[in-house]
């Protein structure tokens, strides 16, 4: 049997960078004598671009140069069937171009058996966020019962015209609500509704083999396949980090034989790495704000002799009070005014350690407050490749490059606290990166205030 395994690059030159990465953790772990053939669906430039870096690797390429726009990129997967030498390969699995490859590919292969679509588990398909497809499935049957749905990062299919009509069908609805509606949500949605309405899916044998963002821990403890790093979209250099971070990380089986045990256990790591949080169930429910048992004395002292001047009123006290719930081991602060967080957080949690970033434009020398508080800089703690459980950002002028700096600071799991959003302009820009980053609503952090903070977890 001949297998295929393919993924496609347009629109974003940046993008190039992201396909050559994963094409070679693919060349990394394939053994010699496969029979898997890797097709990059892409344009005349980026094909150039890609092969003068992959020093004669046998890619093959697909070319269509009228592809152009990110919605075009998106649905473009479905295209397979129109490469001129698809009829040699008996089975095919699509994979995003910011996957990294841990091991042999094959067993994607080996668990296509039935004449179905294969893509792992995940979310709910009426899911508020829609990401699954909450409103084409309403549409069908408002009576619709709720169920897991799938991610389409990773999809495997016998080659069968069945298969090739049903992604016709797709591409259809996609862009006929791209035309009709503005297309408010992307591509997955249409997969969700169509695969599972039509009972054409297996969630779970891909759920075994691929994950998006695991810890590099969980990838080598479940024996993963691949890793999808989700999230970010149009952001190369973040994906590109996020890959070195978890590579560094990650500990390298040295067999890629699924068969036999691993022989190395994962080592600790010798960053300053936490753990990530358990996700709790995700909920649209905003908690009200409870009162606190701060000791205030206490409190007031502390401040002062980092800050004399500090006015402690009612007001700051309220806007700063979900700090009294963070249980989180390493909290970073981006920006803003952090003394009264800051204190009310190692004052409750005697375990904590918290960073503090004081601006993204100057580069602070790292300083120590006491033992527990530290004022760093973002290009420190970046290049320390650290980790936190939850990051506060209380930046206005440079949000969106505050929100892409946690997101690198961010494991699976991490909590996320935007202040500000009662401003429409920070409202408007965190909504964008919630959707893009798929960042769920976090019950974590009981004492938030609904009407100026956001908080929410990384997937």
């Amino acid at each position: 049997m001949s297998y295929l395994l393919y993924t496609s690059c347009f629109h974003q030159k940046q993008y190039v960078d992201i396909v050559v990465n994963m094409l070679n953790s693919y060349f990394d772990v394939i053994p010699e004598n496969t029979n898997i053939d890797f097709l990059v669906y892409t344009n005349t430039e980026f094909r150039t671009l890609i092969e003068a870096q992959m020093d004669g690797k046998p890619v093959k390429f697909f070319e269509k140069n009228f592809v152009k726009t990110m919605n075009q990129t998106r649905i473009s997967k479905v295209d397979v069937f129109d490469f001129p030498d698809i009829a040699q390969y008996d089975k095919i699995v699509y994979v995003d171009a910011d996957t990294m490859f841990l091991r042999d590919p094959a067993p994607l292969f080996d668990a296509i058996v039935e004449d179905v679509v294969y893509a792992g588990g995940e979310g709910n398909i009426l899911s508020e966020a829609n990401y699954w497809g909450r409103s084409l499935f309403l549409k069908n049957d408002s009576g619709c019962v709720d169920q897991e749905g799938i991610s389409v990062s990773c999809l495997g299919f016998k080659n069968l015209p069945e298969i090739k009509k049903l992604f016709s069908k797709i591409k259809q609805a996609f862009y006929l609500d791209m035309y009709q509606n503005k297309l408010v949500f992307y591509d997955q949605p249409f997969f969700n509704a169509h695969l599972i309405n039509n009972q054409m899916v297996n969630k779970t044998d891909f759920k075994n083999l691929v994950l998006s963002r695991p810890t590099p821990e969980e990838a080598a403890e479940k024996r993963l396949v691949a890793v999808h790093f989700a999230g970010c979209p149009g952001h190369a250099q973040i994906k590109l980090d996020l890959f070195a971070d978890f590579k560094s990380m990650y500990v390298w089986s040295k067999s890629p034989d699924l068969s036999s045990p691993v022989d190395t256990q994962p080592e600790p790591l010798t960053q300053d790495h936490p753990e990530p949080l358990d996700q709790t169930e995700s909920t649209t429910r905003e908690d009200t704000m409870v009162e606190d048992t701060i000791d205030e004395a206490n409190l007031i002292t502390f401040i002062r002799t980092t800050n004399p001047n500090y006015t402690f009123d009612e007001q700051s006290k309220r806007r700063n009070l979900f700090a009294a719930s963070v249980s989180s081991s390493h909290v970073c602060f981006i920006c803003g005014d952090t003394a009264l967080p800051a204190a009310i957080i190692i004052n409750n949690n005697p375990a904590v350690k918290v960073s503090i970033v004081e601006s993204l434009v100057t580069s602070h020398v790292p300083q120590r407050v006491n033992p527990r508080i530290e004022i760093t800089s973002a290009d420190t703690i970046l290049a320390e490749k650290r980790k936190y459980d939850t990051i506060v950002i209380d930046e206005r002028d440079l949000l969106e490059k505050a929100i892409l700096v946690a997101m690198r600071l961010s494991n699976p799991g991490t909590i996320i606290v935007v202040n500000g959003v009662e401003n429409p302009a920070v409202a408007t820009i965190w909504a964008k990166y919630v959707q893009m980053l798929d960042m769920e609503p976090s019950t974590d952090i009981k004492y938030k205030d609904s009407v100026t903070q956001s908080v929410r977890v990384i997937r």
